[in-house]
C-alpha cells in the first residue's frame, strides 16, 4: 500500500496542480485556463497523473474517500473557488 508521500513524489509540479484541480472537479478547459496552457496539454498531464496513480479515470482520483483523492485534495486549491 502506498503512502501519501509516495504518490506526491511521483508527480511533477504541474501534475500536482492538475491533480488538485481534478480533486476540485475542474474540467480540462477550466484547468487549461487557470494554467495558461492548451486543453491538450492538460489532457496529457491528466493521462500522466492517472498512470502514476495506476487508475483509469479522473473520477477515481476525484472520488471522496479514495486515497488518491485525499492526496490530490491535500495539495491545496489551484485558484480561488469557482462561483
Amino acid at each position: 500500500m502506498h503512502q501519501k508521500e509516495d504518490y506526491l513524489e511521483r508527480l511533477t509540479d504541474r501534475e500536482r496542480k492538475v491533480c488538485a484541480a481534478i480533486a476540485e472537479r475542474f474540467t480540462s478547459r477550466e484547468i487549461a485556463d487557470l494554467l495558461f496552457v492548451s486543453s491538450n496539454t492538460v489532457k496529457s498531464h491528466v493521462a500522466s497523473t492517472l498512470g502514476k496513480f495506476e487508475v483509469h479515470s479522473r473520477g477515481e482520483v476525484a472520488r471522496p474517500g479514495r486515497r488518491r483523492s485525499r492526496v490530490c485534495s491535500s495539495i491545496g486549491a489551484l485558484s480561488p473557488s469557482r462561483p
